[in-house]
């Protein structure tokens, strides 16, 4: 290898750029990445930023690799780990058939991980409680490290407390996670010597809940040390995403939102129906002076026009003035020959965003209709003559140059 300034004429930005253009070419960039010191490094810093360990063949390439060159590690930024159930009954000195433990322990050697995603057993959650301690801290370490802003647990049942010693966690994703009602062990050597506060509480900025997530998440936010303090802060938060399908999970949405007054994006996945009538499931809004994005899917109602009615009376509780700029909403509905172009609802959805709006300039409308044997043929003329009816009643979004508008429909497999 030679150093980049006498083995090359063209200036380092220029190589950058070329490495850049080349970052998905796992072939080109190993083969170039030997032709000097300073290329190795560009190219190290691509084909090693993204980790997956534990699910594929290649897994254990990474393994071999961070076995022969710890170095390597230091350029991992975002890193996935599956953890299967088998691992629980793994403990030291056993003769493991497998590399899922040293999958585990080679996290010991990527010191920058900034986004973690961490995926539990496939078939069923894996208990955080079975894994032994010596498996448990090479996972601790990297989820309470500072360089960690982004974390998602998907699959598993650990106890609300592991993020207590988070530092700089600023987006969290939680998937099919339940709480383990146990508390994580305290290191005090990271724990503030006036309380058994943690120097910094998390500050979330993004939280995405998935399904079977909210009741972790209710415990988790409502969780307090002895000295009263949370694990984990939301009244910064910008951007909330949750998957809403049952009544009881309306209460964690309508805990966040109370929090988080600066809500800026909102995505909301639902099943309303006879249990969620009118989207009572969405929290108020008349709050969320901040909101610009206001993202939905919602269906499967037995009358379409409750869904209509219900988006109609949130939107009117904005508060006056305010930001929204994007309505982003999908329903899904019941084939129904009166289904659009006798509606009403439509207009009235036109009429309720042509007034109180003055920031808005996108608007998008999916109406989905479930596929079943025996529907009729989506491209049936009367169907076609209900979506040609349906965009006329938007004539406010339909001739506002300001407002970029789109009406559609499609079919979804059930």
């Amino acid at each position: 290898m030679e150093p980049l300034s006498k083995s090359s004429v063209f200036p380092t930005e220029i190589i950058e750029l070329i490495i850049d253009y080349l970052q998905d070419d796992i072939f080109a960039l190993t083969r170039i990445s030997g032709t000097s010191h300073a290329i190795l490094h560009s190219c190290r810093q691509r084909l090693f930023r993204s980790v997956r360990l534990g699910i594929s063949p290649i897994s254990h390439t990474f393994i071999r690799l961070f076995r022969y060159n710890p170095s390597i590690g230091q350029y991992v930024r975002e890193l996935a780990l599956h953890v299967d159930n088998s691992l629980s009954k793994w403990y030291p000195g056993k003769n493991w058939q497998n590399d899922d433990t040293e999958d585990i322990e080679t996290l010991t050697q990527t010191p920058f991980v900034e986004k973690l995603s961490i995926y539990g057993g496939i078939s069923q959650p894996t208990s955080w409680n079975s894994l032994h301690v010596t498996l448990q801290q090479p996972i601790l370490d990297r989820i309470h490290h500072s360089s960690l802003t982004e974390l998602s647990i998907c699959k598993f049942v650990i106890p609300v407390t592991i993020f207590r010693l988070c530092l700089n966690l600023s987006a969290l994703t939680l998937k099919q996670v339940e709480d383990s009602e146990t508390s994580e062990p305290i290191d005090q050597a990271k724990i503030s010597p006036r309380s058994l506060q943690p120097i910094t509480i998390p500050q979330l900025r993004s939280l995405e809940l998935g399904i079977s997530a909210n009741e972790f998440a209710l415990a988790l936010f409502h969780h307090r040390d002895g000295d009263g303090h949370p694990l984990i802060r939301l009244d910064g938060l910008k951007t909330l995403i949750v998957h809403c399908y049952r009544e009881r999970e309306t209460q964690v949405i309508k805990g966040i939102c109370e929090e988080a007054i600066g809500l800026e994006t909102f995505s909301c996945r639902g099943i309303t129906g006879s249990a969620f009538p009118s989207l009572a499931q969405w929290p108020d809004f008349s709050r969320f002076s901040t909101l610009k994005t206001l993202k939905g899917r919602c269906g499967h109602a037995l009358v379409t026009e409750d869904l209509l009615l219900g988006l109609c009376d949130k939107l009117q509780m904005f508060p006056h003035p305010n930001v929204l700029e994007t309505l982003d909403i999908e329903i899904s509905v019941n084939w129904d020959h009166r289904l659009i172009s006798t509606r009403n609802e439509w207009g009235r959805l036109d009429d309720v965003l042509s007034r109180g709006f003055p920031r808005l300039h996108r608007v998008s409308i999916r109406v989905v209709f479930p596929y079943y044997i025996g529907n009729p043929d989506p491209e049936s003329a009367w169907l076609r003559k209900e979506v040609g009816v349906a965009r006329k009643m938007f004539p406010w979004l339909n001739e506002n140059a300001a407002v970029k508008f789109n009406f559609s429909t499609s079919l979804a497999s059930h």
